[in-house]
């Protein structure tokens, strides 16, 4: 018998309780905005480098007047474009992290409540991030956010294997 599906296993048990549901739909909702900025980076971002091609010369040979001008897509290598890049950066790592985390209290059958509490909190402070390196470019909040994330994550790692792992 599976044993997700069997309420007496108790990985059955663990992955249908309304927390370890709760949790999940927070690593789904930084996912969820994680895939915005993904499909907003290719959307309407242009590469750092434009390709060399026989159309395009390369770029050092490139008219200093024209190689300034705007298009339809943001301008390369402008503020908006790296600042960007930094936010999606920063919610692909936030993703992860948060994964990794939260599969380890999964499948350890680990923590309920407090892994629940931890990954909200992971996520707000994610978010924090992520809008707060877009709009203030600045090395110490960059370490004082990640410092915040890794501390979270640690701590949701932390209870996975201290109330986890002891199935056999």
């Amino acid at each position: 018998m599976d044993s997700f599906n069997d309420p007496r296993s108790p990985l059955g048990s663990f992955v249908s309780d309304s927390y370890v549901r709760s949790t999940w739909i927070a690593f789904f909702t930084l996912w969820v905005l994680w895939g915005l900025s993904f499909v907003f980076k290719h959307a309407f971002l242009r590469d750092d480098e434009p390709a060399v091609t026989a159309t395009n010369p390369a770029v050092s040979n490139a008219d200093p007047e024209t190689a300034n001008k705007t298009t339809f897509l943001l301008k390369t290598k402008s503020g908006f474009n790296r600042r960007f890049r930094n936010f999606h950066s920063v919610m692909r790592d936030s993703v992860l992290m948060l994964l990794s985390v939260v599969s380890l209290n999964t499948l350890g059958v680990g923590s309920t409540r407090a892994v629940l509490i931890l990954a909200w909190i992971f996520v707000v402070f994610a978010i924090l991030y992520a809008i707060t390196d877009f709009v203030i470019e600045h090395r110490f909040i960059r370490i004082g956010f990640s410092v915040i994330l890794y501390a979270v994550a640690l701590a949701i790692g932390g209870s996975a294997i201290a109330r986890g792992w002891n199935l056999f």
